[in-house]
């Protein structure tokens, strides 16, 4: 039979397990000095991806920007990070763009919505004069806060 030292002391044994479980999740986000996931969009000749992808709390997350136009082909490639809100609506940011093959674009941004970032994806499209506008998608990447 226990003491109701030893079971006092068992339960908080028991207690921390529980929280140190779930901890995890909340200290890799939470550290910018992990690797944080990327995700990527694509087109022929136009290449968009976000790479460390931290999240902060429900209502940040920062991340590097990169667009690439990949073809010689007089047709420029675009790009922009698109949010969703823990309602559904989502969020379109500014396009960015690289002009002629093998220019590239990169910023070091964020995209925050007081209302929440559930997740986040990127478009990439190529725009030109005598060419219809073509559009890739990433998948969305979820926020481990929610």
């Amino acid at each position: 039979m226990m003491t109701k030292k030893a079971s006092a002391a068992l339960l908080a044994l028991t207690a921390g397990a529980v929280l140190a479980a779930g901890s995890p999740a909340v200290a890799h986000a939470d550290d910018p000095t992990m690797p944080g996931s990327a995700v990527e969009a694509s087109t022929l000749g136009s290449l968009t991806e976000t790479s460390r992808i931290t999240w902060h709390w429900k209502t940040r997350a920062d991340f590097v920007l990169a667009i690439r136009d990949t073809e010689a082909d007089g047709v420029h490639a675009t790009g922009r990070v698109q949010t969703r809100s823990p309602s559904g609506a989502i969020t379109s940011y500014s396009w960015h763009r690289a002009v002629g093959a093998g220019d590239s674009y990169t910023d070091h941004t964020y995209a925050a919505n007081s209302s929440g970032v559930r997740a986040l994806r990127v478009q990439s499209c190529r725009v030109g004069r005598a060419r219809p506008t073509v559009c890739g998608y990433s998948q969305w990447e979820l926020n481990p806060f929610y």
